[in-house]
This record gives C-alpha cells, structure tokens and sequence, in this order.
C-alpha cells in the first residue's frame, strides 16, 4: 500500500515507485488563457484551461533507478503520473516526460548519477 509522499510513473495501470532517497518534488500550475485588448484597450482574459507542471529532482541517484526511467522515456507514451498527499489522497495525472540531462558521477558498482531531473507536464 502506497505511503503518504509516494510518486508512481508509468504506464496506467503498471506505474513503478519511483525511489525517495534523495527525491525532491516542486509543482506548478500552468495556466492557459486567451488574452485580447477591446476597443477602449482594456485587456480581457479568457482562463481556457490549467494544467500541472512537475519537477521531480534527484541530487544522487542509483544505475538501476536511472535505467527504470529511461525506459519510461523510451515508450515515447504519455505516462500516469500519481501523487500521494500527506493525508494519503491520491492525485493522478496523464504527463508527457521530457528527455533527461544527467551528470554520471561514478563508474564504480553499479554507477551513481547526479543531477537528473524527471521533467512531466499534463497533456
């Protein structure tokens, strides 16, 4: 059973728990608007939509974690995202990953890579 804090990335229905050790998650909203100027030039927004915008960021992380989420990103599909609040609700996203810049730190076991961040925003 997922823990408060949790993060899952995948396909739906086959996400995978993506590792905490390290991990820190920033959101942002999105919002999209159609914005015009009427005839004395007072400007008049439309909100047509608001979409989610998350950043997961790992300072160090593991060979085999890493690899997991290349293969994500190697569907080339847009994935599930789920989150999981502090009181233990569920939010659930469908989210396009970006491709990832990483810096490889260590050959040295099963290899260690810094700076990899999981950019996903809501289709």
């Amino acid at each position: 059973m997922p823990n408060p804090g949790d993060v899952y990335l995948g396909l739906k229905g086959s996400e995978i728990a993506l590792t905490s050790a390290g991990r820190r998650v920033s959101e942002n909203d999105l919002e999209f608007a159609r914005e015009n100027r009427t005839a004395d030039k007072t400007l008049v927004s439309d909100l047509v939509a608001t979409k989610k915008q998350v950043s997961i960021a790992y300072e160090l992380l593991k060979g085999a974690d890493l690899e997991a989420i290349l293969s994500l990103y190697n569907l080339h599909s847009d994935l599930n995202l789920i989150l999981y609040d502090r009181d233990g609700s569920e939010r659930s996203y469908t989210v396009k990953l970006q491709p990832l810049r990483r810096d490889r730190v260590t050959v040295l076991g099963g290899w260690i890579w810094a700076g990899v961040t999981l950019e996903l925003e809501e289709v």
